[in-house]
């Protein structure tokens, strides 16, 4: 497996400011960029980060991907 097998771009169907904002680590509405964690909140470092985490990577699996992802 490489990193390159996997999409490291998609398009989310439906995705509204409010999902996005439930996908964000910090709660952002901006639906062009989402990140799940940042430095100041590794899911490794404690159980409220992992907790935090893996609700969003619920939120985020409800959802569907719109068209090809894009690859490297």
């Amino acid at each position: 497996m490489t990193y390159d097998d996997h999409p490291i771009l998609v398009k989310i169907k439906g995705l509204t400011a409010v999902r996005a904002a439930k996908i964000s680590f910090k709660g952002d509405t901006n639906v062009e960029l989402i990140y799940l964690y940042d430095d100041g909140c590794v899911p490794t470092d404690n159980a409220a980060n992992m907790n935090a985490y893996l609700a969003r990577l619920a939120v985020l699996a409800k959802l569907e991907i719109d068209g090809e992802p894009h690859r490297r």
